[in-house]
């Protein structure tokens, strides 16, 4: 795995796996923006959406159509904070990320949601992405995923994310990492 620069001057990072042709960061929002994907994954995991409380009554196509608006929207938080970054100096990664757990830690799990969104017009998102920050306040991005469940518990695909993001973080307590730079390193 290497860990590598992403966003606004090194302060924003994600992590590439060796299987992977890309860094996670990358990976996920082609995904989240390619329709084929898309089907094959609703079709894949339709027995959640038809188990889950909030999207049991969407159709795939509403689905597919949600997902691409919600990369969409995240673009364009990204970009905004970005610019913000660019003038003031600082990025206020609380605006973008909320805290899973760890906040008592020096490395705490954090998830994006579009959980701005969520307060302005009530609506749930789909999106997740999963990052590690340090206390330098650097954003480690480890992985994200399309969340049906109520919980992340609930999904095998969202628990591997979780276990992947907690293995990531013991690796960086255990070796003392207090900044991130491209580096290999090895789980």
């Amino acid at each position: 795995m290497k860990i590598v620069s992403i966003f606004a001057d090194d302060i924003i990072w994600s992590v590439k796996y060796s299987d992977d042709k890309d860094n996670r960061f990358h990976t996920l929002l082609t995904q989240w923006r390619d329709i084929s994907y898309l089907d094959q994954f609703f079709d894949k995991y339709w027995f959640l959406v038809e188990k889950s409380r909030i999207w049991k009554g969407y159709s795939k196509d509403e689905l597919i159509l949600r997902t691409r608006e919600e990369t969409q929207n995240f673009l364009i938080l990204f970009k905004k904070n970005y610019e913000r970054y660019l003038k003031y100096g600082n990025l206020d990664i609380n605006q973008i990320f909320k805290v899973l757990e760890g906040t008592h830690q020096p490395l705490g799990l954090k998830a994006y949601g579009n959980y701005n969104n969520l307060r302005k017009f009530g609506k749930h998102a789909l999106l997740r992405l999963y990052a590690i920050e340090t206390e330098d306040h650097d954003l480690l991005i480890t992985g994200g995923g399309i969340k049906l469940t109520d919980a992340m518990q609930d999904c095998d695909y969202l628990k591997r994310e979780l276990e992947r993001m907690r293995s990531i973080r013991r690796w960086l307590e255990d070796n003392d990492v207090k900044c991130l730079e491209e580096m290999e390193i090895m789980i």
